[in-house]
């Protein structure tokens, strides 16, 4: 996504970059090529040798959010490795702020599996969309029946979640709908 659609995407923005500064990395160098777009700013860092990327970090004005419906601004942090020529994600994470919430979200790949995971076009497409504003299905009566148990601190989560209507007519009003459906 990053190489499609992002910053290092030729047709999706205009971006400016410079060298930022140089350094070592195991007696390898490394350039910080700083980037900035409207909507983006941040750095690469990549091996001057071979230009491989081993971190991208940046903030975006750009990131949609599932429970507030918008664009808000979030600083996202990418670091990869790289096996036999191949590039893998090793971790990534993402933090906003909003409304008095903090949210961080983290992903570290602990072990890489290599040749037993493939995916096809539409099922890439269908992670991604899931991944960043998910789709779901909501019946109070399911619900029931399943006898969920309450969270200890479900007071307080009504408290923060729902100050103006309950989580429950929450869950009703966004049932169904998809994503990027309040653009």
């Amino acid at each position: 996504m990053f190489v499609k659609y992002d910053v290092l995407s030729k047709k999706w923005g205009k971006y400016d970059f410079k060298l930022d500064s140089i350094y070592y990395q195991n007696h390898q160098k490394v350039y910080r090529i700083s980037f900035e777009e409207k909507k983006y700013n941040g750095y690469i860092d990549c091996f001057a040798k071979g230009f491989k990327i081993l971190k991208i970090n940046y903030d975006t004005t750009n990131f949609s959010t599932n429970p507030f419906g918008k664009y808000i601004k979030t600083n996202v942090s990418i670091l990869l490795n790289y096996f036999n020529g191949n590039v893998f994600l090793t971790s990534m994470t993402s933090a906003h702020s909003f409304e008095k919430n903090y949210h961080v979200n983290s992903i570290e790949i602990m072990s890489q599996k290599f040749n037993e995971f493939k995916i096809n076009s539409d099922e890439y497409w269908g992670i991604s969309t899931i991944s960043r504003k998910p789709y779901f299905l909501y019946s109070p009566n399911e619900w029931q029946r399943l006898k969920f148990e309450n969270d200890l601190e479900i007071d307080v989560i009504k408290r923060d979640l729902a100050p103006k209507t309950t989580l429950g007519i929450q869950y009703l009003n966004n049932s169904g709908k998809w994503f990027l459906s309040y653009r």
